[in-house]
């Protein structure tokens, strides 16, 4: 089947041809970090701002595979339930 024939057969397409993952899909994984007072980075500018900062940065990259849900997000979770934390706190979605 063609690119073409796939693409216009999905019921439910992405809503432009950047966009990986379904928004609606992916924003429950999101929101589980973003609760946790992790800002979300969305763009290649916001990580090169985030990064040049004085201090420590824990940038963390979120996935909807099943490595982040059974180990990732819960690790993170754990690890911000520490006195020690770093000063910033971000996320990136692959």
């Amino acid at each position: 089947m063609r690119l073409e024939a796939r693409q216009s057969a999905r019921s439910n397409p992405a809503p432009d041809a950047h966009t990986m993952y379904d928004p609606e899909l992916v924003q429950p994984f999101r929101d589980e970090v973003t609760t946790l007072g992790v800002k979300e980075l969305r763009t290649p500018a916001e990580v090169d701002k985030a990064v040049a900062q004085p201090g420590t940065t824990l940038i963390f990259v979120n996935s909807v595979c099943g490595c982040a849900a059974a180990g990732a997000r819960p690790a993170l979770r754990l690890a911000l339930m520490n006195q020690k934390r770093p000063v910033h706190l971000y996320t990136v979605f692959a």
